[in-house]
């Protein structure tokens, strides 16, 4: 089988998708109420936004890997690593 290199294009990315994680969001974090309990501060959650995006990306890989194989492609798929833009052109 002969492998390219590519990137995911049907994936949108982190930024202004809804896989953009809200731990950024501090004003939102330190006190809120979910499921009936209440949390008034969450500064000190552990959150590793690194490996919160490798696990994103890993899964749309796996993902679109099976879906294309259940069409009858015969394809792999191996997820390389996220690669994040220095800086935003807007």
């Amino acid at each position: 089988m002969k492998k390219v290199e590519s990137y995911l294009p049907c994936f949108p990315g982190f930024y202004g998708s809804l896989f953009e994680s809200d731990m950024a969001e501090e004003n939102e974090l330190y006190n809120f109420e979910e499921d009936g309990i209440k949390i008034e501060d969450t500064r000190d959650i552990d959150w590793d936004i690194k490996d919160y995006m490798n696990r994103v990306a890993e899964t749309a890989v796996g993902s679109v890997e099976t879906y294309l194989k259940h069409d009858g492609f015969s394809i792999g798929i191996e997820f390389e690593k996220v690669y994040s833009p220095r800086f935003l052109q807007f």
